[in-house]
């Protein structure tokens, strides 16, 4: 059985999506999600690093987001 991943991000499109079709026309969607995290230290001592995280999608869940997301300025 294939194994399918799924990640949740809380945060903003920080590079514009780029939906792409392989020659089998399957659709993918590339896009980097932007935010900030929350770590608290062995003092106790709690900081937001920020992350920016590459992500792709598939099929058409990829053509829906496409069609949706958009960059915040």
């Amino acid at each position: 059985m294939l194994g399918i991943n799924r990640t949740h991000y809380l945060g903003s499109v920080a590079s514009p999506p780029d939906l792409k079709y392989t020659p089998a026309g399957l659709a993918i969607l590339e896009l980097t999600v932007a935010g900030r995290g929350e770590v608290v230290t062995a003092e106790g001592e709690v900081k937001h690093p920020a992350f920016y995280n590459r992500c792709k999608c598939f099929g058409k869940y990829a053509e829906s987001l496409a069609e949706t997301l958009q960059q915040d300025d």
